[in-house]
């Protein structure tokens, strides 16, 4: 058995207080092990948000072992803020409300803190499965600080906030279609034209039509800059 596994099933027969009933030894095997060698970080919590999973991958992005997290809850370790500053991470965050109300959750990037204290920005996802008793809040993850590093130079370079004016109004007057939004989301994880045009099922040159599309209608002279003035407007 994987000793991150293991190491929950334990905690959960030893009587954590906040831990639902029916997490138990049978049911965490059969519901994860399929997240334990994937390419992204993943993390699965209990309804309460203890952790009871953690990949190696995981442990690759933010430094800590599976034996650091597992029992312990998810705020306490990840601390994480929004991109405004907030809080996102506490007892009581949307991702647990929501989950409790079978509710799906958005996408969304936070800021938190790796092992040795080094800033790491998240691009999260969120995926409930059902568990014996209840259900997993499985949690999906890739390391996104270099965009945002990127992003942030690059206003800096446009002159921060008061750069392009025009983009909120050229945005407001041609509205990106869904498609087009799927393409910027996914340039702004860092995504090359091939990797976009694979991930959405197209070929490679509707994707770079698309591209051409959002760069016009966002007044944007690269693929950068689009994705700057984009997250400026709240779009990505």
């Amino acid at each position: 058995m994987d000793p991150r596994v293991a190491g929950a099933q334990r905690r959960g027969h030893n009587g954590g207080a906040g831990r639902r009933p029916g997490l138990t030894a049978p049911a965490l095997p059969d519901a994860l092990g399929v997240f334990r060698h994937v390419a992204d970080g993943v993390m699965a919590l209990d309804a309460e948000g203890t952790f009871v999973f953690w990949n190696d991958a995981a442990e690759a992005i933010l430094g800590y072992t599976a034996s650091d997290v597992l029992g312990r809850p998810c705020w306490e370790v990840l601390d994480g803020r929004t991109e405004q500053g907030n809080l996102s991470c506490h007892p009581h965050c949307h991702v647990l409300a929501m989950a409790a109300r079978h509710e799906p959750v958005r996408t969304y990037d936070f800021l938190t803190r790796a092992k040795d204290g080094t800033p790491r920005w998240v691009n999260i996802s969120t995926i409930q499965i059902p568990a014996a008793g209840g259900y997993l809040i499985v949690r999906p993850f890739r390391d996104v600080t270099r965009q945002h590093q990127l992003t942030e130079a690059l206003f800096e370079r446009l002159g921060g906030a008061q750069a392009h004016p025009a983009h909120k109004t050229t945005r407001m007057a041609t509205p990106l279609t869904l498609r087009e939004q799927e393409v910027l989301h996914l340039l702004a994880q860092g995504e090359a034209v091939g990797a976009i045009a694979e991930r959405l099922g197209i070929h490679a040159a509707t994707a770079r039509n698309h591209i051409q599309n959002i760069l016009s209608k966002l007044g944007a002279h690269s693929r950068l800059e689009a994705v700057a003035i984009a997250s400026r407007a709240g779009i990505v």
